[in-house]
């Protein structure tokens, strides 16, 4: 096991590239901070037949990402790398996390993960724009009112490898959908939520809408997570199909 360098890339780069929707987060922290730096660092389990596994810290939101094709993790690094960088969340596909002793995260979340190949041109997105500076404070106030367990202190509309959309009333940002991890290829579609007030006419599916359609648009094909039935409905009608199951373990 050794710490990533400039010079893995692309060793690093083919290995993910092995299932890309699936490793985006871990795609997209790389091509956008590298690998070894304040915001991203990374490690890999390397001999002369390859890679097998990676960890990857994405330090402002203290969250470790793992992914192991084999399910080979070594424990005892984990645990090491646990003590070292005391992370909030663990993350990565279900069948891997499960196999892991992770008992200082009881909290444990599984949702499905999907993707759409294809533009949807049947919603109305007229009123969805991009959404900036002036809008963060409504958008965290969506936020932390749509996902009260998870609570947000700042938004950054101009952050790399992210952008907002939405629907404004009256002068206010009442409908959000945003990306996140956007590489060369591929982006999650996150934060997806509607004032409690203007919900129930379809505001959540024009800013999805939009916001897929422009990436695609752009060769990046949209991904997201979800658990939520209804919101499934949306994500399914606009044309997002299931490719997998994703396990987060929280403290």
């Amino acid at each position: 096991m050794r710490k990533a360098e400039e010079k893995d890339l692309k060793e690093l780069s083919a290995y993910l590239g092995q299932n890309p929707a699936m490793n985006l987060f871990l795609i997209g922290d790389i091509e956008n901070f590298g690998v070894d730096g304040n915001k991203v660092s990374v490690w890999m389990d390397e001999d002369a037949s390859g890679i097998h596994s990676v960890f990857l810290y994405y330090a402002p939101g203290r969250s470790l990402i793992l992914q192991s094709y084999e399910h080979r993790i070594d424990q005892k690094f984990l645990e090491e790398l646990i003590q070292q960088l005391d992370p909030v969340t663990i993350s990565g596909e279900t069948s891997l996390i499960r196999e892991l002793n992770l008992d200082e995260f009881p909290v444990h979340s599984e949702c499905r993960f999907a993707a759409m190949k294809k533009p949807y041109q049947k919603t109305d997105t007229s009123e969805v724009a991009r959404l900036g500076p002036e809008d963060a404070e409504d958008i965290m106030e969506l936020l932390n009112a749509s996902f009260p367990h998870s609570r947000v202190s700042k938004v950054n509309t101009e952050e790399k490898g992210s952008r907002y959309y939405g629907i404004r009333k009256n002068g206010n940002a009442v409908s959000v959908a945003a990306s996140s991890a956007e590489c060369r290829n591929l982006a999650m579609v996150v934060s997806v939520c509607t004032n409690e007030e203007y919900r129930c006419h379809g505001y959540a599916e024009a800013c999805v809408t939009k916001l897929s359609d422009d990436l695609l648009a752009e060769g990046r094909m949209p991904c997201l997570f979800y658990t939520n039935p209804q919101a499934a409905k949306i994500y399914k009608k606009i044309g997002y199909e299931d490719i997998g199951y994703w396990s987060m373990r929280q403290k």
